[in-house]
This record gives C-alpha cells, sequence and structure tokens, in this order.
C-alpha cells in the first residue's frame, strides 16, 4: 500500500487548470489546531455573544454591535481559512497571478468560485464532516440589521 502525501485535482471551475495539495493527515491536523487555538477560542467568544445578542432587545446598539460581531467573525474565519491554504496547498498549475506562480500568499486574487473550489477540496480532505465544514463558512450574525428588522428610529423621551 502507498500512501500519497499531495492529492492533485483538475478544477471544474476553470478549465485547464489544475492544484496540489498536501494530504491532510492527523499530524497537520493537530498543527492547524495548536497554531489556531487562539483564534478558535475568538470564534467560539464572537459566537457566544452573538446568541446572546440576538436575545436582547433590538436596539441600535444591539444592531451595531451584531455587525461589528459578524466583521470580526468573518476576520476570524477568514484567518481559519488561511491557515488551512498555508498549511496544504502545494501548487497550481496553468494559472497565473500577473506572470506570478498561484500560492497561499496570493490565492484570494484568484477567481472567487476556484478559491472556495480549492478550500473546499482541502477542507473535505481534512476529514471535516459535513456539519463541521459547515460551521466553519463564515456566518451572518447581523441578518436582523440586514433585513431591516431593526428600528433606527429613537424614541421620544418620556415627560
Amino acid at each position: 500500500m502507498d500512501i500519497q502525501l499531495t492529492v492533485t485535482r483538475q478544477s471544474k471551475v476553470l478549465s485547464g487548470v489544475s492544484f496540489t495539495y498536501k494530504s491532510v493527515n492527523q499530524e497537520l491536523r493537530d498543527r492547524r489546531a495548536l497554531e489556531c487555538a487562539v483564534d478558535y477560542q475568538a470564534l467560539r467568544d464572537i459566537l457566544s455573544e452573538a446568541e446572546w445578542l440576538s436575545g436582547q432587545e433590538q436596539t441600535l446598539e444591539v444592531a451595531k454591535r451584531a455587525g461589528t460581531l459578524d466583521l470580526e467573525c468573518k476576520a476570524v474565519i477568514g484567518r481559519l481559512n488561511q491557515a488551512w491554504l498555508d498549511m496544504a496547498l502545494v501548487g497550481v498549475d496553468g494559472l497565473t497571478i500577473a506572470g506570478e506562480a498561484v500560492t497561499a500568499a496570493n490565492i484570494k486574487l484568484v477567481p472567487p468560485a476556484f478559491y472556495r473550489e480549492v478550500l473546499a477540496a482541502i477542507e473535505s480532505e481534512s476529514g471535516l464532516t459535513g456539519d463541521e465544514i459547515k460551521n466553519s463558512e463564515s456566518p451572518t450574525i447581523s441578518a436582523g440589521l440586514a433585513g431591516g428588522a431593526i428600528s433606527t428610529t429613537l424614541a421620544q423621551p418620556a415627560s
């Protein structure tokens, strides 16, 4: 039995492009967990506060805080995704950015669909379950504000 240390896939979104990444083994999962422990804790804290906020009266201040938490959450998830790419992406063939090779450092400059395809492939290789992958996607925690459910009108002071 031969254990492959890398996986190469043909892109489904960009014709003639392939990408290679390290086979995600327990060593890589453990290293990622250790290197990302602070971000994982930050994400738990953000989601905990967001859950608490969802039970509060929908005021302008609550809406502002929810918006801030949403941005913080997306930033943390972005760092966690970048950690996977830094650890696992080996290279991209058939695609360059301004004549330069596509790497983990510059992959955010490629078409978004290709970026998502590469990240999804690495995540699926990581052994994460469907729920874990879904939970690693960037949630929106300020949906009430975006949907217009929160009023920004201030009430008149009581006399």
